[in-house]
């Protein structure tokens, strides 16, 4: 005969502690939370969390995916036709808060319009009426004073959105090109020495603005506008 005596215990406190992944597999595709992927890390905008993303390179100014040939960026779904510097002033001047998750597939699914592998970048939307904004500064002394500001908003309504994003940077550069060469001409060598210093002074204008407009659940249209200007 077993008997059971019931006994309280008073416990002094509990941690539950909980963690997000920052990877989901989602019908096919690597589903990456940007947000969660680079708590840890030092970056200032959505372009620079991609090269975060395992298996993303840049390379010159554009981004590849380890094991596919070129790679295409899409924005909520829908291809782009913004070339790769574009692109990348887009990206550069989009806060990681903005973006919702970034999806990447080796082979695009048909009703993406791609071939080949690609990377879809999802920006959080917002289906009650509210307002965010963000505005933020960079500064890099490299033989000068350089840096700029950019700053974005999102109004939203259950209907619609209007969001803007702009980019003001005071660019400073110089680059030192030394040259020594030696040629030969009829039979006699020439020693010729070039040496150059450029330097490049211009203020960078960035923008875009972007309208969406539900209809229902499956009818939408979205307008954007992007520039860059340099006076």
């Amino acid at each position: 005969t077993i008997q059971l005596h019931p006994k309280d215990y008073a416990l002094d406190e509990v941690i539950i502690k909980a963690e997000r992944p920052f990877a989901k597999v989602e019908n096919g595709l690597l589903g990456y939370n940007l947000a969660v992927l680079t708590q840890n890390q030092l970056v200032n905008n959505a372009y620079e969390a991609l090269t975060k993303i395992p298996g993303v390179q840049e390379d010159r100014g554009i981004l590849t995916l380890a094991g596919a040939g070129k790679l295409t960026i899409m924005l909520n779904g829908k291809p782009t036709t913004m070339d790769a510097g574009q692109l990348e002033t887009i990206l550069r001047n989009t806060p990681v808060s903005r973006v919702e998750k970034a999806e990447v597939m080796y082979s695009a699914p048909p009703e993406y319009h791609v071939r080949g592998a690609a990377i879809n970048i999802v920006l959080k939307h917002s289906n009650d009426y509210s307002f965010q904004g963000e505005v933020n500064a960079d500064y890099k002394n490299q033989y000068f004073n350089d840096g700029g500001m950019n700053g974005s908003f999102r109004l939203s309504t259950p209907k619609m959105a209007f969001d803007v994003m702009y980019g003001a940077n005071n660019v400073k550069n110089m680059e030192y090109i030394d040259l020594d060469s030696k040629h030969t001409l009829n039979g006699e060598l020439h020693n010729i020495i070039q040496n150059e210093q450029l330097r490049s002074k211009y203020w960078k204008h960035d923008l875009r603005a972007a309208f969406e407009y539900n209809f229902n659940d499956k009818n939408n249209i979205n307008i954007a506008y992007t520039g860059s200007y340099n006076p």
